[in-house]
Formats: structure tokens, C-alpha cells, sequence
């Protein structure tokens, strides 16, 4: 069945979306409503408005992406365009939508220190990498030896793939007082969510952490959830660099066999020039951006390009196949997975 995304957009508020859907609160700002959560990269705190929504259409000032309400939903839902637009036409009547009273919570205080002893705990208590996790990437191209490489190098966590197997480990490895500090589990809640994000990917600094979902949800679900200072991921390889988008990406770039050093960006405008590990990179030759081909990864490849340039450093960016959006498109289809 297919939907009008016309019908969608003109029934469907996009700020009745922010606030209905993501639980985002908004305040205005300069006139426009602005909101502390992103559909593609995730909350900040309270204070931070840094989503900016007018004339149905947002933009995040923190990864730069942007789009209408059918691009929020799939962004936020982790589904493609045309399953979110379903879902948003499925809703009740605008004019009941209106009367719904949406629970307004409580600011979450996210401790990093807690969170940082959090990353800690769980990667001291990290043995085989849960098996669900495993069966989830190798459906993505990446093999066991990669998985295992990652989990050695302490860049990735597995939690147990039932969530309530997971709740267990989690309060005997963290336990819940660390946890709430932390902001990882709200108060209020039975579980942290993190209970059904069971794949998890560890920043180079050890200071911000990923967790994913790793099968099809009936409940509509955020396919990740960020904790921690945004930061990015590194695996060393020879002098040549290779800038991704995402640790799936940086994964696929290892299987599909490159000998560069690859860093990964929680996001193709989670960066800043003065970061130390950009300053790192000047004069280097060759440097290959890799970010996903879409508006947010052509417009955060320009700005590095733009100040990777002005350092001294050669880049050319990476064209991924038509039809592919990121390196792990290209990776299954190479190895011909649907």
C-alpha cells in the first residue's frame, strides 16, 4: 500500500511530532520553536535548543541534518521514508492527535563521570560477544574475526540479546544506582532502554557510548541511543587515513579490506576543528572521506575537506556505488546480501 508523503506532511505537525512522538519539549527562540532533541542525532540536555523548527521544516545545528516530518520519523524510528510515512498516516485524526496530553518528564541529568564509570564496568565485564549480536552483524557483512577484533580492542560491547537476561547483567555488573546517576535508566522506568540496544560502540576517548538495536521492532523505537560525549572511533592502520560516518561503516571498511587508519564520526558534523585528533591529521597525503552519501554526510564531507585543506592536507572523497548510501551498502553488495 502506498501513502501520498504530500497528505502526510499537511496532516501531520511537525512540532505535534517533536513533542507528541520524541517527547521533545520546545521553546522559542528568535521567533522559531526550537527543541533539545534531534530525530538523527539524539537529546541533549534541557538547555541546549539546538533543533530549529519553522515553515515545517527542522535543522539540526549539532549534525546538520534536516529535513520535513516524514524525514524526522524515519530518522527517529530508524525505518525508510516511505515505512515512516505509513506510520504517520496510520496515526489517529489530526484533531485527536491534538488532544492527546503527553507526559511531560522530568530533565534527565546525564553525569559523565557516571557514565564514563559505566563504560568502565562494562567493558571490564565484556567476555564472548553475545551471539545475537554476532548473527546481527554478519547479516550486515561483517564477520566474526572483525566483531572479535573490535570486542578485544575495547571498542565494542555486547549486552545478552534477551532483554530481560540483560537487565540482570546490567544490575549485577553496574548496578541500578550507577546506572540512574548516569541518566541511563530514567526515573520512573522499569528497564533502561539500553536493555533492547544490546550492540553497543565504545568512543577512542572512552567518554560516549552507542547503543544500537539490532532487530526489527513491532514497538516504533529509536534505533540508537548516545550517551556520553560525542566523540569519534579510531582503529589504527598504516599512515593512510580514511575518514567514515558510524561504526558499522568503520567495521565494513575493515572486511572490505583497506590497510588504512580509520576514524569514524558519530555523525558527519560530530566535529570540531579544534579537535585534537583532526589537528593530528595535518599534512597528511591522500586522506579518503568516506561519509554517507546523503545531505548530511555531502555537506560534513565539504567542511572537513574545507578544513583538512587549509592544513595542509590532500583529501579526495570517496564516491560510494549508485543505489548505495554508506560503505556497508556497498560492502553487502558486494557480497550479495539483500
Amino acid at each position: 500500500m502506498s501513502v501520498d508523503f504530500k497528505t502526510v506532511r499537511d496532516s501531520y505537525a511537525l512540532s505535534l511530532f517533536f513533542e507528541g512522538d520524541m517527547g521533545a519539549k520546545g521553546k522559542v527562540v528568535s521567533g522559531r520553536t526550537r527543541y533539545s532533541a534531534c530525530p538523527n542525532c539524539g537529546p541533549s540536555s534541557d538547555l541546549s535548543v539546538k533543533v530549529s523548527v519553522s515553515n515545517g521544516k527542522w535543522h539540526c545545528f549539532a549534525c546538520e541534518d534536516r529535513g520535513d516530518v516524514i524525514d524526522a520519523a524515519s530518522k527517529f524510528y530508524g525505518v525508510s521514508p516511505a515505512k515512516a510515512a505509513m506510520q504517520l498516516a496510520n496515526a489517529p485524526e489530526p484533531e485527536k492527535r491534538t488532544r492527546v496530553v503527553v507526559p511531560q518528564e522530568r530533565p534527565v541529568v546525564r553525569d559523565q563521570v557516571a557514565i564514563t564509570q559505566v563504560i568502565e564496568l562494562l567493558l571490564k565485564a565484556q567476555k564472548a560477544p553475545d551471539g545475537s549480536c554476532l548473527e546481527y552483524l554478519a547479516k550486515r557483512g561483517i564477520n566474526k574475526d572483525v566483531a572479535l577484533a573490535a570486542v578485544m580492542k575495547k571498542m565494542m560491547i555486547t549486552l545478552p540479546g534477551d532483554p530481560n537476561v540483560a537487565l540482570r547483567y546490567l544490575l549485577d555488573v553496574v548496578g541500578r544506582e550507577l546506572l540512574e546517576k548516569s541518566g541511563i535508566w530514567k526515573e520512573g522506568s522499569k528497564a533502561p532502554a539500553i536493555v533492547y540496544r544490546p550492540l553497543a560502540f565504545v568512543s577512542n576517548d572512552k567518554q560516549g557510548i552507542e547503543f544500537r538495536l539490532i532487530k526489527e521492532s513491532s514497538v516504533a523505537m529509536a534505533k540508537a541511543i548516545r550517551y556520553g560525549q560525542p566523540s569519534h572511533w579510531c582503529w589504527a592502520g598504516n599512515d593512510k587515513v580514511m575518514i567514515v560516518e558510524g561504526f558499522i561503516d568503520l567495521l565494513s571498511a575493515l572486511v572490505m579490506g583497506t590497510g588504512r587508519t580509520i576514524i569514524g564520526l558519530p555523525g558527519a558534523k560530530n566535529w570540531d576543528e579544534s579537535d585534537e585528533w583532526l589537528q593530528a591529521l595535518k599534512g597528511k597525503q591522500d586522506l579518503l572521506i568516506a561519509l554517507d552519501s546523503d545531505m548530511s554526510g555531502d555537506r560534513g564531507a565539504e567542511d572537513l575537506a574545507t578544513v583538512l585543506n587549509a592544513m595542509g592536507v590532500t583529501t579526495r572523497r570517496h564516491k560510494h556505488p549508485d543505489g548505495c548510501k554508506d560503505l556497508n551498502d556497498q560492502l553487502k553488495r558486494q557480497l550479495g546480501i539483500a
